[in-house]
């Protein structure tokens, strides 16, 4: 069974600008967010049948329903995010909490590298690099594969 986490998004909204999408002068309308997040949870549980699991919203944390932010879940072990803003930092021990209640091994990255997880196929190379995600600027310290059986194996 396909399982999800997902995140109401009853606090977000642009607080901070941290990337070009952002803009404080130009805030999501919360109502149509909440009926777009709405309409996704039904069309994944009603008619998909998916398992999702919710994460409850914290006021302060705006960009918590991004859940694939979280990090990166592989065979029971939750790989952390570790964000390159500070504006983003307070949600990693909340993620992190969540995990471990549940009974998922859980893993941090050394600094000085950051990781910000994302949804990703699971036949998904991924890369974790100390510095920017650029790839000019990309100096690799983690990489590995999951493949399609559901292994993860070093990538080489």
């Amino acid at each position: 069974m396909t399982r999800l986490l997902m995140c109401r998004p009853d606090h977000y909204g642009i607080y901070y600008e941290i990337n070009p999408w952002m803009d404080r002068r130009r805030q999501a309308d919360r109502a149509v967010a909440l009926r777009q997040w709405e309409g996704l949870y039904r069309l994944l549980t009603d008619m998909l049948r998916f398992h999702v699991e919710l994460l409850p919203p914290i006021s302060g944390l705006p960009d918590l329903c991004f859940t694939a932010n979280a990090g990166l879940l592989v065979n029971g072990l939750f790989v952390s995010s570790r964000f390159r803003y500070r504006e983003r930092e307070a949600e990693v021990p909340y993620y992190t909490r969540w995990f471990l209640e549940r009974g998922y091994r859980v893993a941090c990255l050394p600094e000085p590298a950051f990781l910000k997880g994302k949804g990703m196929p699971s036949s998904a190379v991924i890369c974790c690099s100390p510095g920017t995600a650029f790839v000019r600027n990309f100096r690799p310290i983690v990489c590995f594969r999951n493949s399609l059986d559901g292994r993860s194996t070093p990538w080489r």
